[in-house]
């Protein structure tokens, strides 16, 4: 009754804030990447309504829960085809299209029921989705801008395009130890949306991720207190935390954790064994799709389990079934599986080419040759470590910059009335309430095992908003006029929100920018794009002596930092030479602004490196070089020159073990009439592969330098050919044979060896 009496008049300010949002979307050039973005909550939504949620839950939460669900498939059935060279972009529309014909009923019943509960929702809430509006319409403008955080450049963008470059994934951890990351579910949503055309959906993507996250958090903090105020200060709070901004505006993983596990919260803070009994394969499976989304999901996962655990033991107690059956045997072990199903697939891929499943991480143990025998630590956050004190509450609030790679500010202040919350729960005696504490505390107590980084616990940061929020509202329950209350209510949350305003709009802090404001389509910001866009093509193998970001780089992209410790230590130890190890590149990348790493062995003083070394380009930022690696394979000046025809022709066999070669003739006419030669190499393999390239001589006696002959990569010999291009005679005074960039380096042997492990990956 209360849907029939909604009128326009209630939704014009919501229907003028989504007017605004489509313009918005028109004049960033984001709409076909929004509908994308659309396309896949439909196709996650449609896989997942195939399995049903039981228990008494309300529809929404079954609905959100499927939404999961259906992600955690999508990525991993987008995994599963990454084992070959497929046309991604139909079998992703076709796959889709089946899904969505299959389940267009449950779709269409779940868009008309969303659309009543909408109408339903403002009506009684006329804030909730102005305010919801209002941030997408502030969110588009961060997230339609290029790529730009170091993350995104190195790798959340890298594994997706280099997948899709190369119609499989071949985990290249010589390239880059990234590359050996088992926690892809994020990356495949990337190369979903890139296969079909979208570029801006990629950052976009993440947004509405971080929405959907709010909304399972409002449906959880709703068991807590379903005012409106207390609704609304949540997502005022949530959407401007600028940690959550950041990780919620940028090609970042760490809210997808975040996202699956508000969907496990869903389920079990109903406190009933049953419905968490009957629902474990989905629960076990979501927290699979966590991990394969980021490690840190462990922190969750930890508590999560005990939850259960303790819920199952107390329903045995009140049931007195102290002995276990065989269905009991049968949920434990099938939960398990559905656990390690999204990611250990990954992790066995990862362990048997590298010999570390959690490559690169504690590799004292497991000894994988592709990185140092020490157990990774980033050493940057563990001056001040962050424990379970409140020393170290402190020092996350008003020093968040000692914890993570941005300025202090970065969490928000509200989360100071985070130790009133005890007192409060203590007196309203709210279970919802303590069971959220004790699970972000216990979250956060088991992270402090880990790294001391701030973004991994982002997911407690975000659980922590509603609990602030209640003390917030709890107070002004003090005052008995309503209208006193929404006015001081309000206050007090812009009080909280002024420095998160000001963190967010700081442009030196990269979250906002006035450049922004202005549409900008490129894909990344990358600083080195514009002088490796003349070599931006498959084949290509660039070493960058300072430089990670490698943006949408077509080609193999290398560095001498800590990301490829595999192929420095070869120099290291001396096994090859710097020499040798420059010549298994194409070029050498060096940034300016950055310290030049290992002058030791690179030194532009040392001669034998400059002599290899031929700038290629040059700007502001960045030189490039191209690396020279040649040798005269065969060189003959003859005394007297031989005369040679089409006919009459003399041959030079050499074993091909070069990418390329390039001839060079000391050529002249044997009369006035007009002659021509030709640069000819007949490949000794089953196709009779020939290259040939006529030139025509000019008077007198002359050098004539062939273009680059590429090799046919299956001759093992090669015939270079002294010959003229017709009948007519030509004189031939000498020739040499170059061959160009070896095919067999010290970088291909390690990487025929490492492919060998899984060849078809490699193909």
């Amino acid at each position: 009754m209360l849907y029939n009496r909604i009128t326009i008049a209630n939704i014009k300010l919501p229907l003028f804030l989504l007017a605004a949002v489509l313009l918005e979307a028109i004049y960033y050039n984001v709409a076909f990447d929004i509908l994308l973005i659309i396309f896949l909550f439909s196709t996650a939504f449609a896989l997942g309504s195939f399995f049903y949620v039981k228990g008494r839950l309300h529809t929404i939460d079954k609905a959100l829960v499927q939404l999961s669900l259906g992600f955690g498939i999508v990525g991993f059935i987008i995994w599963l085809t990454t084992f070959h060279n497929l046309n991604y972009k139909s079998l992703y529309l076709t796959l889709s299209f089946i899904a969505l014909a299959l389940r267009y009923r449950q779709l269409l019943r779940a868009a008309q029921y969303f659309q009543k509960v909408i109408l339903m929702t403002n009506k009684r809430n006329k804030l909730f989705f102005p305010i919801i509006l209002l941030f997408i319409f502030f969110y588009i403008i961060n997230a339609s801008y290029p790529i730009l955080r170091s993350d995104g450049s190195v790798k959340h963008l890298s594994i997706p395009f280099s997948i899709l470059n190369k119609t499989n994934w071949d985990y290249n951890v010589i390239e880059g130890v990234y590359f050996g990351d088992y926690a892809l579910l994020s990356h495949m949503y990337s190369l979903f949306l890139l296969a079909l055309g979208g570029t801006k959906a990629l950052q976009l993507f993440v947004a509405a991720i971080s929405f959907m996250s709010l909304l399972m958090l409002l449906r959880i903090s709703a068991k807590i207190n379903d005012s409106n105020l207390y609704i609304n200060a949540i997502s005022l709070l949530y959407l401007t935390t600028p940690i959550v901004f950041m990780f919620s505006n940028n090609l970042f993983v760490d809210i997808f954790p975040l996202f699956f596990f508000l969907a496990v919260l869903l389920l079990i803070t109903n406190f009933r064994n049953d419905i968490t009994s009957q629902n474990i394969f989905i629960i076990a499976f979501l927290m699979g799709s966590a991990i394969f989304a980021k490690q840190s999901a462990i922190y969750f996962l930890i508590p999560v389990l005990l939850f259960i655990a303790c819920s199952a033991l107390v329903s045995a107690f009140k049931e007195r079934t102290f002995l276990p059956n065989k269905a009991f045997f049968i949920k434990v072990i099938g939960s398990f599986l559905f656990l390690l199903l999204p990611f250990f697939p990954s992790m066995l891929v990862i362990w048997h080419k590298t010999g570390n499943p959690f490559f690169p991480f504690y590799n004292a143990t497991f000894g994988s040759i592709y990185f140092g025998k020490w157990n990774l630590v980033d050493l940057r956050w563990e001056e001040y470590p962050l424990r379970l004190d409140l020393q170290s509450f402190l020092s996350m609030i008003f020093h968040s910059g000692r914890h993570w790679e941005w300025a202090d500010g970065g969490i928000g202040y509200f989360l100071l009335l985070l130790p009133v919350v005890p007192v409060i729960l203590f007196i309203k005696r709210n279970k919802m309430g303590v069971f959220l504490f004790a699970f972000t505390l216990f979250s956060y107590w088991v992270s402090t095992f880990g790294s001391s980084n701030l973004r991994y616990k982002m997911g407690m940061i975000a659980l922590s908003i509603p609990l602030c929020s209640l003390v917030v509202v709890t107070f002004v329950h003090l005052f008995r006029n309503e209208k006193v209350r929404s006015i001081a209510i309000y206050c007090i949350v812009m009080v909280l929100l002024v420095p998160n305003f000001y963190y967010i709009l700081t442009p030196k802090w990269l979250t906002f920018s006035p450049g922004m404001l202005k549409p900008n389509q490129d894909l990344t910001l990358v600083g080195n794009e514009p002088i490796l866009s003349a070599i931006n093509k498959k084949g290509v193998r660039v070493l960058s002596n300072n430089d990670v970001a490698r943006g949408a780089f077509r080609g193999e992209f290398y560095n001498i930092v800590w990301y490829n410790p595999f192929l420095l230590e070869k120099v290291k130890s001396k096994e090859i030479s710097p020499i040798e190890f420059l010549k298994a590149f194409d070029y050498y990348l060096i940034r300016k602004d950055l310290p030049y790493s290992h002058p030791e062995f690179f030194s532009f003083d040392m001669k034998e490196i400059t002599e290899i070394l031929e700038p290629f380009g040059e700007d502001n930022h960045y030189r490039l070089f191209k690396i020279k690696d040649e040798e005269v394979l065969k060189s003959e000046i003859f005394e007297s020159p031989i005369v040679v025809t089409a006919q009459k022709h003399e041959t030079r066999e050499f074993i091909n073990e070069y990418r390329a070669y390039r001839i060079v003739i000391e050529a002249e006419k044997t009369n006035g009439k007009e002659s021509s030669g030709r640069f000819q190499i007949n490949w000794a393999d089953n196709q009779g592969t020939f290259s040939i390239f006529p030139f025509r001589l000019n008077n007198g006696k002359n050098i004539y330098i062939s273009p680059l002959i590429e090799a046919a990569p299956g001759a093992k010999r090669g015939g270079l050919f002294l010959v003229s291009h017709d009948d007519t005679p030509i004189l031939i005074h000498s020739y040499k044979l170059v061959g160009i960039k070896r095919k067999s380096t010290f970088l291909q042997e390690a990487l025929d060896k490492y492919d060998e492990k899984w060849p078809h990956l490699s193909k």
